[in-house]
């Protein structure tokens, strides 16, 4: 009979190993967190994006403009300004360019791969008008992990030349990226883990069972 409660045991524990475990972890991921997010160029530039404020009504300050910014989706009443959703759509995202003040389609262009971190490529033009007094357009890219949303790439290209991120910054970028795809892969792997004692607990017990027949 113990026998027969251990595999009941077991089967309940990686059920709840599989099943219960991965959702707050990865909850916890979700959403943009509060605090200073500092970008630097590679010619020197930076943008800071500081978000602050409750649970869920948060707001992202950039320069003189500041704005609301959901938390899970990661827009502004502008569109996106430079933070991605979890496990973004291979679709064309609204977003805001704040040098330029223009909000056009970041459109989707494909799979990339970025220091072993499989990534999905975004580019729009700023600024592009007929207007003289417009300013310069500017082509931007950003390479984003596929299941993070965490940037891990970007680029503006000019007339006068392509700028990427500070290696700094990009190397930064890159070990969030990957310390969360890590996470992923364990949970992955510990709900994988969970299902397998789970079905060899069943078939324990049904043997068990048959046997005391």
């Amino acid at each position: 009979m113990k026998r027969l409660w251990w595999c009941l045991a077991v089967f309940v524990l990686s059920i709840a190993l599989g099943n219960f475990v991965a959702p707050p972890v990865i909850g916890s991921m979700k959403p943009l967190a509060n605090g200073e997010h500092v970008v630097e160029w590679s010619d020197g530039t930076r943008e800071v994006f500081n978000v602050t404020g409750p649970k869920k009504d948060a707001m992202v300050t950039v320069g003189d403009e500041q704005m609301e910014i959901s938390r899970y989706s990661m827009e502004t009443p502008h569109g996106l300004v430079f933070f991605f959703p979890w496990e973004p759509e291979h679709r064309s995202f609204a977003f805001y360019d704040v040098p330029t003040g223009t909000t056009v389609p970041l459109d989707y262009l494909g799979r990339v791969e970025v220091d072993g971190l499989r990534a999905l490529r975004f580019s729009g033009e700023f600024g592009a008008t007929d207007s003289a007094d417009s300013p310069d357009p500017v082509t931007r890219t950003f390479d984003v992990e596929r299941r993070t949303g965490r940037v891990v790439a970007a680029t503006r290209t000019t007339a006068d030349g392509e700028v990427t991120l500070a290696a700094s910054t990009q190397d930064k970028l890159v070990d969030e990226a990957t310390s969360r795809v890590r996470i992923l892969w364990w949970l992955q792997f510990l709900a994988l883990a969970g299902r397998v004692l789970a079905v060899l607990a069943a078939i324990m017990g049904l043997i068990i069972l048959v046997r005391r027949s």
